[in-house]
């Protein structure tokens, strides 16, 4: 069962596709890039998921949870959320302007093709998205 199906199946909101096809096509390409640590618990991470998706997290938030970016990290060694999102996407997350590979992940997550569930055992497994559906419905009832 595509993304589509299994949300629209438990009557999800349009709010809630949204932001799971997008979050899906994330977590794809995130784990294609290789942009998580070896060892990385997509479980434990889907579990967690809906308490921080659900909302928009903006550059002030990033600051108060770890500080001030250093994009230039990168180029010594570390990570900044821009670079690592700049690598997760193939284009900088600060355009509207989106790479080939982020489409053709959108697009493949919004198919309902067979291909979805597959990839979805990539990142997590099938009862571990359905449960982040869950999880992000009961979120979207305080909005």
């Amino acid at each position: 069962m595509g993304w589509l199906l299994f949300a629209w199946s438990i009557r999800s909101t349009t709010h809630t596709l949204l932001i799971g096809e997008r979050f899906s096509s994330f977590c794809f390409l995130a784990n294609r890039e290789n942009a998580v640590p070896d060892g990385w618990d997509w479980q434990h991470f889907l579990k967690s998921a809906p308490l921080y998706i659900a909302y928009a997290f903006g550059k002030s938030d990033a600051k108060e949870r770890w500080g001030s970016e250093n994009y230039f990290n990168a180029e010594m060694g570390g990570r900044s959320l821009r670079f690592t999102g700049n690598i997760i996407y193939g284009s900088p997350v600060d355009t509207p302007t989106k790479s080939i590979q982020h489409v053709e992940a959108l697009e493949r997550v919004a198919s309902n093709e067979s291909n979805v569930e597959e990839m979805q055992q990539q990142v997590g497994g099938i009862e571990a998205w359905k449960k982040l559906v869950l999880g992000l419905e009961q979120s979207q009832r305080f909005l």
